[in-house]
């Protein structure tokens, strides 16, 4: 209503009246001082203390964040998942007497809502709502006063359409005069939604025209809209209402609940006191159960955990006899309670889902950041962390943590990661981290982390039109399952299926879902426990963009940098970091190349040395120059035989552990047996099989001592060629060169299928493409030439 009502509306008020004069006088009078009389004609009855009367020059008309009921997520409790449409007057006013006497009530549930069921279908003669007098016998002002004795809030429910969606009678058409009843009812909060309505207007212009009732009114009424479709990007529905639901009704099953999770993680920047809610509908603790018929406190505190850091309405919704001590203690946790009332209001997002393992980060008031872990998989447990990249917290920043579902503080300090924490299928750890030194900044860290399935969400239904809700990423991706299953949206084409068989990918984003987080795209190196390719130039490659930006046409892939604070778009794979970080692309002129440095040597058993051994300790990689003439200066005389082999170091299981003065362990040739070395490992002994250490001569025993002949003179005038010493040191005369296929094929070559190497050769070391490991029993080698793996200890010398 803005101003006067219409001589229509005058008139019906008049006819309400018309039993009694002194109505009729009041309302002439009221016309004549240019005021306007609301009439209360709820339980079917005029009521003259409850007419409101207002100037016509009131400000009526409001925004729905100008109500002043935006600051915070509403809290509460509602009939619909509890009771559907059976409900009636004695189930409402118990639950607010289990909502006061449970504790409900002073940790903040204060609205209690009655959902679809409660009207009639038609209208009374004035054509004003009806309740259904069957179930709620003394009507709606009567019950609305019950619940406000009790310290809560009254809430009903009314639908955009025709009917509501149980077949009851909706408001299209009667808009206005049913936001006057609402008000007449002292309402305090209207879910307000969307069935039965035909074509008659969209749905965003028919629940407009509800938030225009709702403002005309004198009394502020909490406005929350039911689904109507994906939330766009121009993040404009709090010029509608209070909030406003994301996805299909949840019900009792945690799959559904992980589904809406990702449902109402599509724009978390939509979100906030300045522009309303993202409502992922009700919780359903007290509602989840395991396969026997327990009860499942696990999932349900997830729920909670993950509703309360995305700043979503915490309504519960089961009958509140199944909320026993353990349930009561998940819905009134003060702490997580507080985290979804913080007063910055900024909806945490998710920053990583590898598998089934999820990482949602977000900042709250006082410098703090709430970080929740969650394993999503239902039938194993697991154990993983969170780093700073990850949760958006800048290199070096120092954090104190506490966990809020165990009311304790971690003990010490944390830098750069925090955990592993090992939970239990479906199980999730809520942390609050508060910063030290260093700063909050999620931007800092690349937007692709860990599987693809994640990026750039998970999207439902099956074969969903992406571009509708996201232009850069117009590409569905499928999972094999058909509808009912899912679809990711990507920016180009779709990259198949991941290791899982199942989820979806997108080309040149990283899809392995391995134990270890995969790498950035564009990071050819495997991962950080083996050696990375030495650094290019720095700062080669094509323009540097900033985070964010679009490639298209003949680039379309875009590759970011190794701290994600710029990127650059690439025609095809990305390439290695530049010496500084920044990204770069594989074949395109002018960029660095994969891996332009070679290698670092590394330890290599030689190939066989036909004569005895000289006293330099191994020949030179490099040929020596050829001699065009005589040397008028004789070489330098050998001095005689190699020294004999040491006394054998002890020799050990495989998987021993090495002691202070020789920490290195190093294995034999088919990895049953180790010994411990100071240094480096040596080649393998004569017997082509024993592990030595690098500098001495142990375990040869069999290899007798090899004398080298005089080296005479070279006849020509040039003077000496002396080869340079190899660091790398040779086997003793007569060793036998390495077996037969043990360059890059030992111990094997390791597609990356999930399958994970064994207990004696238990390192995986990747190719410099990242696209394939071997396994090896210590530490890894450098790369071949070729980029393929190696060992330490183990021969290498297989060029091509």
């Amino acid at each position: 209503m803005a101003g006067r009502l219409s001589l229509a509306a005058i008139l019906v008020c008049l006819m309400l009246l018309a039993k009694d004069s002194s109505f009729v006088q009041a309302t002439s009078e009221n016309i004549r001082n240019r005021k306007v009389l609301e009439v209360d004609v709820v339980g079917g009855t005029s009521n003259a203390a409850n007419l409101n009367v207002t100037s016509e020059g009131d400000p009526l008309r409001r925004n729905m964040l100008a109500n002043g009921l935006n600051a915070t997520p509403r809290m509460g409790w509602s009939t619909w998942n509890a009771y559907g449409t059976d409900i009636n007057e004695a189930k409402v006013k118990q639950a607010a007497d289990q909502v006061v006497a449970l504790g409900l009530r002073d940790a903040g549930y204060v609205y209690i809502n009655i959902d679809d069921g409660w009207n009639t279908v038609g209208r009374s003669p004035s054509g004003d709502l009806q309740h259904d007098p069957s179930v709620f016998p003394s009507g709606m002002l009567s019950l609305g006063n019950y619940i406000h004795g009790k310290g809560l809030k009254f809430g009903l429910y009314l639908d955009a359409g025709q009917l509501t969606c149980a077949g009851r009678e909706g408001s299209l058409g009667f808009e206005a005069r049913d936001a006057r009843y609402l008000q007449a009812a002292t309402v305090d909060y209207l879910k307000y939604d969307s069935c039965a309505s035909g074509d008659v207007a969209p749905i965003r212009t028919r629940f407009e025209i509800m938030r225009d009732a709702l403002a005309a009114l004198s009394r502020p009424i909490y406005y929350s809209t039911g689904y109507w479709g994906y939330p766009t990007s121009t993040c404009d529905r709090g010029s509608v209402a209070n909030s406003w639901r994301t996805f299909y009704d949840i019900y009792g099953d945690i799959n559904r609940v992980f589904e809406t999770m990702d449902q109402n993680n599509m724009y978390p920047q939509c979100a906030g006191p300045s522009q309303g809610w993202n409502d992922p509908d009700y919780l359903v603790v007290g509602g989840l159960g395991l396969s026997d018929g327990s009860p499942d406190y696990v999932g349900e505190r997830t729920q909670m955990s993950i509703w309360a850091i995305m700043k979503a309405p915490l309504m519960i919704s089961i009958q509140l006899a199944a909320i026993d001590a353990t349930r009561q203690a998940i819905l009134t946790n003060s702490e997580v309670i507080a985290v979804n009332q913080d007063s910055l209001g900024v909806q945490a997002s998710r920053t990583y889902y590898a598998g089934k393992r999820q990482i949602w980060a977000g900042p709250l008031s006082g410098n703090r950041v709430v970080v929740a872990l969650v394993n999503e998989n239902g039938g194993s447990s697991d154990s993983f962390s969170a780093t700073w990249t990850v949760i958006g917290l800048t290199p070096g920043t120092v954090v104190t943590a506490r966990d809020l579902w165990a009311h304790q503080n971690l003990p010490g300090t944390y830098s750069g990661s925090i955990g592993p924490f090992s939970l239990q299928p479906h199980e999730s750890v809520l942390l609050v981290l508060t910063i030290q030194s260093g700063s909050y900044n999620p931007g800092s860290s690349p937007p692709i982390s860990g599987c693809s399935p994640s990026y750039p969400y998970l999207k439902y239904p099956y074969l969903t039109k992406c571009g509708d809700v996201a232009p850069s990423m117009p590409q569905p991706c499928n999972s094999p399952d058909g509808p009912g299953s899912f679809a990711i949206c990507c920016p180009s084409a779709c990259g198949g299926l991941d290791t899982d068989g199942y989820s979806p990918i997108c080309q040149g984003y990283p899809g392995t879902c391995t134990d270890t987080p995969a790498p950035p795209a564009n990071t050819p190196a495997p991962p950080a426990k083996t050696p990375s390719p030495t650094p290019g130039p720095p700062s080669c490659g094509p323009p540097i963009l900033s985070p964010g930006s679009t490639c298209s046409g003949g680039s379309p892939n875009p590759c970011y940098a190794s701290d994600g604070s710029k990127l650059t778009c690439c025609p095809g794979t990305c390439g290695p970091f530049a010496s500084d970080g920044t990204p770069t692309c594989v074949g395109v002129s002018g960029v660095c190349s994969p891996n332009p440095t070679p290698a670092p040597p590394t330890p290599t058993s030689a190939p066989p040395n036909p004569t005895p051994a000289p006293t330099n300790p191994g020949p030179n990689p490099t040929p020596a120059p050829t001699n065009p003439g005589p040397n008028p200066t004789p070489a330098p005389a050998n001095p005689g035989p190699n020294p004999p082999c040491g006394a054998s170091r002890p020799k050990l299981a495989a998987g021993s552990a090495c002691g202070a003065g020789a920490v290195n362990p190093c294995y034999d040739s088919n990895g049953a047996n180790l010994i411990c070395c100071p240094t480096a490992c040596g080649p393998f002994g004569a017997d082509g099989n024993s592990a030595t250490c690098q500098g001495d001569t142990t375990n040869c025993a069999g290899n007798p001592p090899a004398t080298n002949p005089p080296v005479t003179s070279s006849p020509g005038t040039n003077p000496p060629v002396t080869n340079p010493p190899v660091t790398t040191p040779s086997p003793p005369a007569g060793t036998s060169g390495p077996p037969g296929g043990m360059c890059t094929t030992y111990p094997y070559p390791k597609s990356s299928d999930g399958a994970s190497c064994n207990a004696n050769l238990a390192n995986p070391c990747y190719d410099s493409g990242g696209n394939f490991f071997i396994c090896c029993p210590s530490t890894c080698g450098a790369f071949l030439s070729d980029g393929n793996p190696t060992c330490i200890g183990y021969p290498t010398n297989c060029t091509p």
